[in-house]
């Protein structure tokens, strides 16, 4: 409110569409979509979804939960201290699509798909 002399207080409203993104449904979508990658992945570079006697429900949902975790404390560690997540070099936001899909990726392919990636970018530092 602004007061101007000899003038009477007045209220003004301005109307405003604020939207916050991404929201929780393309995050939920893009770590499932990097789960299901990243057990594809795995299958493909090992040929197991999950260890030599684990059965394939077990292993998705241990994936699951493994990305869930991982996002989780990524977006928990950048968005409330002074943290940052770093992954082969690159500092990447977790409250963002592409990068909450490559945490999952990652989460889900677990050492199959870190050692495919390690060789593909090369050795880091």
């Amino acid at each position: 409110m602004v007061t101007v002399p000899g003038g009477a207080d007045k209220k003004q409203s301005v109307p405003l569409k604020i939207r916050f993104g991404p929201g929780l449904l393309g995050l939920a979508l893009a770590l499932c979509g990097g789960i299901a990658l990243g057990l594809t992945a795995r299958y493909l570079l090992t040929g197991n979804l999950g260890k030599d006697d684990e059965r394939a429900l077990h292993a998705i949902l241990s994936a699951f939960v493994l990305g869930l975790i991982a996002e989780v404390i990524g977006v928990m560690m950048t968005a409330y201290s002074n943290s940052k997540l770093v992954l082969f070099d690159l500092d990447i936001d977790p409250r963002q699509l592409f990068p909450a899909f490559i945490l999952a990726v990652l989460a889900s392919g677990v050492s199959a798909v870190v050692t495919w990636m390690k060789g593909m970018f090369g050795k880091t530092s």
